[in-house]
């Protein structure tokens, strides 16, 4: 399968700039939770919770907030796919004996933005 990556320059009015600021901020916010999520469960209960345990989560936070509703749920995934390769890479680092830097949280300036599974969806 053939995998291709496109990034768009867009030139938004102010109602469109603030639905994307709206929309990074609901993806950050996930972003945040979803690596809040596994801190606390491993500190807690010494259990580690994956990436489709966070996505089902995620479906019912769809159902319970509207504003989760508007966004494209497999926008969201790869959200959560982000946290995951973040993990995953933490723990290579670890286990070549490289000096590891665990996943940060993400302030509004440090999220680059979200992702889309394919191309056309969203």
């Amino acid at each position: 399968m053939d995998q291709r990556r496109g990034t768009y320059k867009l030139y938004p009015n102010s109602a469109q700039f603030k639905a994307l600021e709206h929309l990074h901020d609901k993806h950050r916010a996930l972003y945040n939770a979803a690596l809040q999520e596994r801190v606390d469960a491993y500190k807690k209960c010494r259990i580690s919770i994956r990436r489709g345990d966070q996505e089902k989560s995620v479906t019912q936070i769809r159902v319970d907030d509207p504003e989760y509703r508007s966004v494209n749920a497999q926008s969201l995934q790869v959200t959560l796919k982000r946290v995951d390769e973040a993990y995953r890479h933490f723990f290579r680092r670890v286990k070549l004996g490289q000096t590891p830097g665990f996943p940060r949280f993400r302030s509004k300036e440090r999220f680059s933005g979200w992702g889309y599974k394919s191309h056309g969806d969203g």
